[in-house]
């Protein structure tokens, strides 16, 4: 799951780096674009991936119990009813 994440980010960035250098009218690309996506791959990889991994994480443990729950009321509506015999 982390590997698509990995993908949706980088083909926003994509996006985003080509529609900013469209709009500030960048003739070509620049040694200085290139350091800093390069700084910004090193800070993703460092910091952002595991607060995303985290996140991902707490959601799915959150959902995992919600449908637990919901599961365990419906087992013991189903035991409660009495039986049409």
């Amino acid at each position: 799951m982390t590997g698509i994440f990995d993908i949706l980010f980088f083909a926003v960035f994509a996006v985003f780096t080509v529609l900013l250098g469209a709009l500030l009218k960048f003739p070509d690309f620049r040694a200085f674009m290139g350091v800093g996506y390069a700084v910004g791959l090193i800070l993703y990889l460092k910091s952002i991936h595991r607060i995303l991994d985290f996140f991902e994480k707490k959601c799915y443990n959150t959902v995992k119990k919600a449908v637990k729950r919901l599961k365990l009321r419906k087992n013991t509506k189903k035991l409660s009813q009495p039986s049409n015999r």
